[in-house]
């Protein structure tokens, strides 16, 4: 048969070639084989090192106001006038300094983009005004302490989720920062032990597979990532686009992406289930 083929394109041109006509070895080979690729279990890598962005490059000082709050506090932080927004300008911490910018953005067409090839003074020998101090409301939880004062956290590491006595569920999401930090101090990097005496359930990290046993996405997902909120971004299990492409990617790429990402609480309704698949595909409980 593999010489048939090889004469037939070969001298394919002439008209007394016969064309080789190849009977399939089994008539439903098509099918079967649509099956055996359906069920295919795609295995991906679980990222569980400490490598990436620990936190973010600007920084920010605490005005200690809103001290009293455990979430959200006043932060300061410095940026250049041309790169503001129009949001911002209200937000400069200087009276004499936000009126000022304000007048001048005002007089150059109202958008601080462009109001800036020279820059103002507040006074006639003053200095002009290139930066300003801008004050920001942040959660300090999801800051992290620098050297030059506050960052805003990185990515996470992981989320561990519990089973309080009460019969409810309750997380931990883990920043790459503070996994450092366990792991400078040789602690472990998952906590199996919850502050209000909750069983462990389980722990994800991007490249983990679960499985939802209920709900109308059953199935097999990986996961993407973890937000701060305790928010999984989940993916279809035969998504192979890298997950760290920029939004402006995914839409050009063809194809609808089949990422979601639930609610902590939707998230555990679906009763997830977590999973190990092999490089060669076969799946077993993860055992967490």
């Amino acid at each position: 048969m593999t010489q048939w083929l090889v004469r037939y394109w070969k001298a394919k041109e002439r008209r007394d070639v016969q064309r080789p006509i190849l009977p399939p070895p089994w008539e439903t080979i098509r099918a079967d084989a649509e099956r055996a690729v359906a069920d295919i279990v795609v295995s991906h890598r679980v990222r569980k090192k400490i490598s990436g962005q620990l936190h973010k490059e600007t920084t920010y000082g605490d005005t200690e106001t809103d001290a009293q709050s455990d979430t959200y506090h006043q932060f300061v932080t410095r940026k250049r006038v041309e790169e503001l927004s129009q949001s911002e300008l209200a937000k400069i911490r200087d009276d004499n300094v936000r009126k000022t910018v304000d007048r001048w953005v005002e007089a150059h067409g109202g958008d601080p983009k462009k109001a800036f090839r020279t820059y103002p003074k507040c006074s006639p020998n003053g200095p002009e005004i290139r930066k300003v101090r801008l004050l920001k409301k942040r959660q300090k939880r999801l800051m992290a302490q620098v050297a030059t004062g506050y960052a805003e956290l990185g990515d996470n590491h992981h989320i561990a989720i519990y089973r309080l006595p009460s019969g409810k569920t309750d997380f931990e999401v883990v920043s790459l920062f503070e996994a450092s930090r366990r792991l400078a101090k040789r602690d472990p990097l998952v906590q199996r032990e919850h502050r209000n005496g909750g069983q462990f359930i389980m722990s994800l990290s991007p490249g983990d597979v679960i499985e939802f046993q209920k709900g109308k996405e059953q199935g097999f997902w990986v996961v993407h990532g973890i937000t701060s909120n305790g928010r999984p971004t989940l993916a279809d299990i035969n998504d192979a686009r890298p997950t760290s492409i920029k939004e402006s990617e995914k839409r050009r790429m063809d194809g609808k992406r089949k990422d979601f990402e639930p609610r902590f609480g939707g998230f555990m309704s679906r009763q997830p289930r977590k999973l190990s698949v092999d490089p060669i595909g076969r799946v077993r409980p993860a055992n967490d």
